[in-house]
């Protein structure tokens, strides 16, 4: 009796041990804001319907900012515009996303040859871990740490078809879920270059600051001044 009591706790030791294997693709587009996407395939049904009332954007998001303020990070906030979770109980996978903001990830300033607008991402935010229960977690400080300096320089194709230049990285072992992330720019980046955890990209002036800068307003500005002047000389008259 001893030894079978013995087998089974060896057995379900084993089995807490075992890793949780899933699929995981995150996407982080680049823009005005940071578009984050995560997508969890090929999960065990135990997994997955334990994870699945606790596996959201708000989860997700509060890790990543809780990582943040640790580091004295604070000037950044989640935003939950994009699409609601999807859960797919035949496929055993969980589709989550949101955006993030502030300058502690994105920030610009202007090249006042060209107006361009010179993007500063700060990507090391990715290091995080996620926990939610004791059978799953995950450490994206081990499985997305390498520098993306040293990520693959590639092109993605976008759901509008559009090929766009990313960075991409992998990463999977027998002990760990298998993960794969995207670091998307857009379209009309140039002059891309990355530092370290630090991606800096250059994007054509936006109508706006092409208008703010035009010298037809501010000649236009004085127009109106003149007219002015001379509606009020007439007055005074």
């Amino acid at each position: 009796m001893k030894r079978i009591v013995a087998a089974c706790f060896l057995l379900a030791m084993m089995a807490m041990m075992m890793p949780v294997h899933a699929s995981v693709t995150m996407k982080v587009t680049m823009d005005q804001n940071i578009m984050v996407v995560f997508d969890f395939e090929d999960m065990d049904p135990s997994t997955y319907y334990q994870v699945k009332p606790l596996l959201n954007a708000t989860a997700i998001a509060q890790a990543i900012l809780k990582n943040l303020e640790e580091q004295n990070l604070t000037n950044t906030r989640s935003e939950y515009g994009a699409e609601p979770e999807r859960f797919d109980d035949a496929t055993l996978s969980i589709h989550v996303e949101f955006y993030l903001a502030g300058s502690d990830i994105i920030s610009f300033g202007f090249d006042r040859a060209t107006m361009n607008r010179v993007y500063s991402v700060r990507t090391g935010w990715r290091k995080f871990h996620l926990n939610l229960t004791d059978e799953f977690s995950l450490d994206f400080t081990k499985l997305l740490g390498e520098p993306m300096s040293k990520w693959q320089k590639t092109n993605y194709t976008d759901t509008e078809s559009k090929a766009r230049q990313a960075y991409y990285y992998s990463y999977a072992d027998e002990d760990s879920s298998g993960v794969s992330c995207y670091f998307i720019l857009p379209t009309a980046a140039t002059k891309v270059r990355v530092y370290g955890d630090t991606v800096t990209f250059e994007i054509p002036p936006a109508p706006e600051d092409a208008l703010i800068n035009s010298p037809i307003l501010i000649l236009s500005g004085l127009l109106i001044l003149n007219i002015i002047f001379a509606i009020r000389r007439r007055l005074m008259e």
